[in-house]
Formats: structure tokens, sequence, C-alpha cells
């Protein structure tokens, strides 16, 4: 995936670890800006759906949209697993395709008068973009390139237990890093803030405005994180290594559009992604690179959980240097470090069950969870 003009200089044709992470580069460079542009694109065109068309017939076209999206993905993951040659005929695929986006489209159209729905779901649409394409479909891109394939099989029954530790401890994070951002005498948990928040949403919205997204964001997440860069680092460099690269170079690459979040100039938005990401690589090198080293130096066994636990730390103590010296910034802190844990919760998880399912739903469960929305309707009930 190193584009071929980089590919004839001397450094890259002769160093395989300047291929891999060059190749990195460029999947995390691209995934960031297409992240960057959907959001752009989503917030220019939701403004611009209510005032062109019918907000009746422009709802039920997305949402059909969506639920033809969700059918196509559902259709290739039992595709993928069927045997080879035991297809469909075209013919029925495009009949049966077109049939249920007719009636897609009239549920869609009666419903969408009658249930609580936003007119343009732009949370939803963001989320599938980010997580379909700028996260998964990327990540299925850069394997096929690499020439390895990203796992996908069903976790077998005996990954049960790891599944529930792994939702555990990614709901754990989600509210802790809520609890942390929010502290006691926080805005945003006065009583008046609350009580006028919370009302505002249903059950159905909160699932909608909630659930979807954060599904859809947690399992791009670990297609691209597990299952593309961290079988890349792992063929590159090992197992062990690949748990404590891969939540460094997560931990850092959550402050990229901390970094772009104050500029409107073209120029530095893909400058500040460019550094980011350059930054996020090399805290990936520093955290593979001290396993061993920090290993021997405990008397303790280089094991998938030490070099998680070893990629943390690297993050870590920069973000408590961060919090320490600049004062707004703990909220931001504990959100990245929590991130970068949920990071490593889902590297572990990959290592032992070798499949992306079990480390998505640590990121599934960190976004559900810990979102803003979910938490802040449910401070009204404490005491």
């Amino acid at each position: 995936m190193v584009p071929k003009s980089l590919r004839k200089l001397p450094v890259v044709q002769d160093s395989p670890a300047a291929r891999t992470y060059g190749s990195l580069f460029v999947l995390l460079f691209a995934s960031l800006l297409l992240e960057f542009l959907f959001v752009w694109g989503v917030d220019t065109v939701s403004m611009l759906v209510p005032d062109v068309f019918d907000p009746q017939v422009a709802g039920a076209v997305v949402y059909a949209l969506l639920g033809m999206v969700a059918l196509a993905t559902a259709y290739g993951l039992i595709r993928a697993r069927r045997p080879a040659g035991v297809t469909a005929e075209r013919y029925v695929v495009v009949q049966v395709g077109g049939v249920a986006t007719m009636l897609l489209l009239v549920a869609s159209y009666l419903l969408h008068g009658v249930l609580d729905l936003p007119v343009f779901p732009g949370d939803v649409l963001t989320s599938l973009l980010t997580g379909g394409v700028a996260m998964g479909l990327l990540g299925f891109a850069y394997a096929r390139a690499g020439e390895f394939e990203v796992r996908l099989g069903f976790p077998e029954r005996e990954s049960l237990p790891l599944a529930g530790v792994t939702v555990t401890l990614g709901a754990t994070a989600g509210v802790a890093q809520f609890a942390a951002s929010t502290a006691p005498g926080h805005p945003l948990l006065t009583d008046r803030i609350v009580g006028a928040f919370a009302p505002q949403l249903s059950a159905g919205m909160l699932a909608w405005r909630v659930v979807v997204p954060g599904v859809c964001i947690g399992v791009g997440m670990g297609l691209l994180y597990n299952g593309a860069v961290q079988e890349r680092l792992r063929q590159r460099l090992d197992p062990v290594c690949a748990t404590a690269a891969v939540p460094a170079l997560v931990g850092v690459l959550g402050w990229a559009f901390v970094a772009v979040g104050l500029t409107n100039s073209a120029v530095a938005i893909v400058g500040g992604f460019a550094t980011v990401v350059l930054l996020s690589l090399l805290w990936a090198a520093i955290g593979a690179w001290g396993v061993r080293p920090v290993a021997r130096r405990l008397d303790v066994e280089a094991t998938p959980v030490v070099g998680a636990s070893i990629g943390v730390t690297v993050v870590a103590i920069p973000l408590a240097g961060l919090a320490a010296i600049h004062g707004p910034a703990p909220g931001v802190a504990a959100a990245g470090f929590a991130l970068t844990i949920v990071a490593a919760v889902a590297c572990v998880a990959y290592e032992r069950s070798r499949t992306v399912w079990i480390p998505a739903l640590a990121f599934v469960s960190f976004y559900v969870v810990g979102d803003n929305h979910l938490l802040l309707s449910l401070v009204q009930f404490l005491p």
C-alpha cells in the first residue's frame, strides 16, 4: 500500500520496517482524512436537505439507504462464510435487492412521520461512513494489498468468557472517562442542565443516536486497528510487540481531531493529520521496542498482557504531564487514556481469540456505555 514513487527509494526497497511503517502511515492518514471529510460532508448536507426537499421524502430515502446498507453487509458476511462456488445467481440478487429497496422506501415514508426519528440521521450516517468506509473498508483494502486476511471468523464457544470480560472492561472505561471529564461541579452535571437535557430524548432516540453509531464506530475500529494494523505488525514484529504498539498508536491518534479542531485551513488540517500519524507511529515503535527490555527488567514473561500494559504506559506518561501542566486538559487526557486502555483490551482479546469480533466488542461497549447522551440521561435518576 506504499505509493509506487516511494517504493523506488533505496531506503524503502532495502528496509522491511520502512515498507511496513510507510504503508501504515498511508493507511492511517487516509483514514483520518476520510473521517474529516465525511463529518464535514454530512454536516453540510444535513443543513441543506430540510430546506431543499420535503423532510418526509428526504428522510424516507436516507433511512431506506441505511436499510439497504445493512442488508448488503449481512449478505456479504453470509456469502463470505459459504463454500466457494455456492452463490446466488446475479439476477436473483438484483431482483431481491430491488424488491427490498421498494419495501424499505414505502415503510420508511409511512413510519417517518409516526416514529420519533430525526428528519436527517446525521449521527448515524456519519458513523456509518466513518466506521464502514474510513475504517472498515480501508482496513480490508490494506489487508488485500498486504496479502493477508482480516480474520472474520466467529469466535468459538470457549471465547464467551473472554467476550464478557472484554465488554465489561470497555464499558467500565467508558463510564470512567465520563466521570473524569464531568467531575463534580462540572456545569454538565448541574440540575438545570440535566433537567433540561434528559427529557428531550426518548428511549428510541437514545438507541438511534447512541447504540447504532457506537456499533458502527466500534466495529470499524476493530476491523482497522486489530484486523489490519495489529495483524500487519504481528507479521512484521511478533504478537507481543504488536499488542504493545497498537494501544500506543491508538492513544496518540485520538488527538488528531483535537490538533486540527482550532483551524479552518486545509493546509493546516492536512499537516496536523500527517504530524499526528507520524507521532502515533513513533509511539508505536517505542512501545514495541520497549517490551523485551522492560519484561527482562521486571523479571516477567513477555506476554500480550505485558505488551499491552507497556503500550498504555507509553501513552499515559505524556498524558499525565499534559494534565499536570495545563489546567483544562484533565478531561481530554482522561478520554485519551480511556481509549488507550480500551485499545489495549482489544489487542489482548484479538491475540487470544484470533478474530476481530471480540476486540470490536471492547470499542462498541466503550462508545455505547460511555456516550454522553446516555449517561446524562441516567444522571437525573441518581439521588
